[in-house]
């Protein structure tokens, strides 16, 4: 007995605003399901992390904000992640490093804050799954 499945696929947006390869891309959560649909957040080896809204007029996405160049961030962002609730942002880096910004739309601009945040890796962190019930747990 086979197993298929048939899948189409269509390219709805590039997102150009990166110089090296993007590792991590996440979806807004499903708590703003206008938002959920028009933000993305993204993460890449150029030491940057972009927060993308789509552009309707435009027909394409638009870079909103942008953080990276991080001190010790030496080999960029291995991935990211939003947290459940969408207010804050949080990258974790090849080198083992978390950083977190808080989301703060002031005007329609986006202004992303850093935050402090516990870390302890001393290797590579691969991936970050936040808690989605409760948002107080986060497992790297």
């Amino acid at each position: 007995d086979e197993f298929s499945i048939n899948v189409n696929v269509e390219l709805y947006s590039i997102l150009l605003g990166h110089e090296e390869a993007i590792y991590g891309l996440c979806w807004y959560p499903n708590t703003d399901l206008k938002k959920v649909a028009t933000t993305i957040l993204s993460a890449s080896m150029d030491k940057s992390m972009v927060l993308w809204t789509f552009d309707d007029n435009q027909k394409m996405y638009i870079d909103k904000a942008r953080v990276g160049e991080v001190g010790g961030n030496t080999l960029g962002f291995y991935g990211c992640t939003f947290s459940p609730c969408g207010s804050y942002i949080l990258g974790h880096g090849y080198e083992g490093a978390l950083h977190l910004w808080k989301i703060e739309e002031i005007d329609n601009r986006i202004n992303l804050v850093p935050q402090v945040i516990n870390s302890g890796h001393f290797n590579t962190v691969e991936d970050c799954c936040w808690d989605k019930h409760s948002g107080r747990y986060l497992l790297s």
